[in-house]
Parts: C-alpha cells; structure tokens; sequence
C-alpha cells in the first residue's frame, strides 16, 4: 500500500519513499538535518530552472529543515504549504516594513511560483479499457466482473513488465555520453472504479519515478526519451493484450466500430450496442464542444486546423467538458447506480 508520504517523498522531493523512518533514525544517531535528508536522499536532487533568486524559497527550506529538526520527520503537504506561507509573509514583513495583507501574500506565493521551473519526478500513464469492456464489467455478474478485473490487472501488469525490460536506463559520464541499464522502474499503481462523470471505467495509473537506481549500483535520473516515446505503443499493447485474454477466458468475440473520419476503428465487444455506450459516454459532449473549437478556429483564421491543432482542441474540449470529480463511493454503490441508470 503507498501512502501519501511515501508518493510526497519519491515523486515531490526525490528522497526514499521511507524517507521519514529514515531521517528519524539518523537524527536519533546525533547526525544534523543536512547528513539525515542526504541518508534519505537517492541521486541527486531534482533540478530547479528559477529565473532569479527566491528569498521566499530560501525561507521555506530553513523553516522545513527546523521543523525535521524539531518532529524528526518531514513535513507533510498542508505542514508544508503554512510553511511556505508563513515563509512569504516573514520576507513580505521584511520588505514592506508591515505586516502583508493575505492578498499581498498569495501574490508573492504565485510569483515565486511561476519564477521556478522543476525537472520531470515521473509519468503517468494510464490504462484504460474499451468502453463496452467497462460497461460489460460494470453491468454483469460478479463472476464477469472478476474475470475481466483479472485481464485487465494481468495486462497491465504484463506491458509494464514489457517496458522495465525495454525502457529502464538511464545515463553516465560527461553530458551523459553513455547509456546503461538500470535495475528497473519503480512504479506506483493506481486503480480506479470509474470516471469523473460516474460512468463504470476500470483504469490504472501507473506513475513512473524518473530516479532509477543504474546496475552499477547509483540512483540517477531515468533516461525517459524512449519511454515518453513509446507511451502509445505501450497503450496499443495493453489493448491488444486484454482484448486477447477476454477472448480466451470468456469467449468474447469483438468487432471494429468506425467513431468518424480519419480516426482509426476501436475494437468492441459484439452485443454491447451503442446505445448503452452512449449512455455511458461523455464522447458526444466532447465532440459537440470540439466542433465549436474548430468552427471558431476557421472563423479567425480562415482554414481548417491542421492535425497538431485538432489535438490540442480535442484536449481542451476533453478537460472544458470534464466534470469535478465525485464524492468517494464505494464499488457496490457504484454497480447499484448503474443498473439503475440502465435498467430504471
């Protein structure tokens, strides 16, 4: 099970994801914040690109290294935002001569912000079935429901299998001259009952740490090119292989649906019509919207979009159409919602 400290450590400070239980113990051996932060550390520190001296940073980290010192753990994400607030205001009162308005403070937060820039702690990629896989599991029988969680659990586990074997390197020497493998990917898995809108959509994220620890026995960062350009591939190789695991286990037959011109045919289950994929589909708001971004697009510039341009409309009509997220439910309340939705 990963805790919220443990994905806080790796993910947003690139130390141990036991980093706490680590500090502790070195601080208890009489070693100084700096000596216990560098047990926990692996590699380097992530890179930050800042434009120009942050006196709000440099706060920030003396307060965070006080308060190791003083609850011999990190602080977590709510320790550290009033840390860092209270560290905006310490620097406001100094310049200003006053105490800052609450304003003044947020201001001075999002310009610091904005001033610097991080290197890249992971990725997350996502696997997601077929629409009519997910309607078949979140309508049918327990027994369905099982079978197709355990093909879908099985492939992912399998692509990403397939790309810790292909994809897990990193660098060494001058401006990293030379590639060498690494012991793997460390990944943390991520699973999901359904979408924002309350529709049935088993996924996964599986985020990817950009630190590896390399053979010769180094944590650096992971030489993510070839995985960031292999992200599709691996999406197809997910589908192929639940798809195939479907048709042996439960005997599905699948068959291409055509979603409009110059998109490429989606397999889906045979007798999963697309009535009950539009009912459990936000895609017709997605394109209504989307057509709306390329209407207004021809109008400004007196031409279609190109292909990059429809992409990044079809993205912004994806996330102007995305709904907040829902209230947590459990599975069983989920399943009653959707038999209910279907079968009213």
């Amino acid at each position: 099970m990963v805790t919220e400290a443990q994905m806080q450590a790796l993910f947003g400070e690139g130390l141990h994801p036991d980093a706490d239980s680590i500090i502790a113990a070195a601080i208890a051996d009489g070693k100084s914040v700096p000596q216990a932060l560098e047990a926990a550390r692996i590699g380097r520190m992530f890179y930050e690109f800042s434009t120009e001296p942050s006196p709000i940073r440099d706060i920030t980290d003396r307060r965070i290294a006080e308060f190791i010192a003083a609850q011999r753990r990190r602080p977590d994400w709510d320790e550290r935002t009033i840390l860092r607030t209270d560290a905006a205001r310490e620097h406001l009162t100094t310049v200003l001569g006053r105490a800052p308005s609450r304003t003044e403070i947020e201001d001075a937060l999002a310009a610091e912000k904005a001033g610097t820039r991080k290197a890249v702690a992971g990725f997350d990629c996502v696997f997601t079935p077929a629409k009519s896989i997910s309607i078949l599991w979140g309508l049918g029988s327990d027994d369905v429901r099982r079978e197709i969680w355990r093909a879908h659990f099985e492939a992912v586990q399998e692509v990403l299998a397939f790309a810790e074997s292909r994809y897990a390197v990193t660098r060494r020497g001058a401006n990293g001259v030379r590639q060498i493998d690494a012991t793997g990917l460390v990944i943390a898995a991520f699973h999901h009952f359904d979408n924002r809108a309350g529709d049935p959509n088993p996924h996964t994220h599986a985020v990817i740490s950009g630190k590896v620890l390399g053979c010769d026995g180094k944590w650096s960062a992971l030489d993510a090119r070839a995985l960031y350009a292999a992200t599709v591939s691996l999406s197809c190789r997910y589908n192929a292989t639940i798809v195939g695991k479907l048709k042996r286990s439960m005997e599905l037959r699948f068959e291409e649906r055509f979603r409009g011109r110059g998109k490429q045919p989606v397999l889906e289950v045979v007798g999963v019509g697309e009535d009950m994929i539009t009912e459990f589909s936000r895609r017709d708001d997605i394109i209504a919207r989307f057509e709306q971004l390329a209407a207004r697009y021809r109008a400004v510039h007196g031409h279609n979009p190109k292909l990059v341009t429809q992409y990044k409309l079809a993205q912004q009509a994806t996330l102007e159409t995305r709904a907040q997220k829902p209230l947590p439910k459990t599975l069983r309340q989920m399943l009653t919602e959707w038999d209910t939705r279907y079968c009213p």
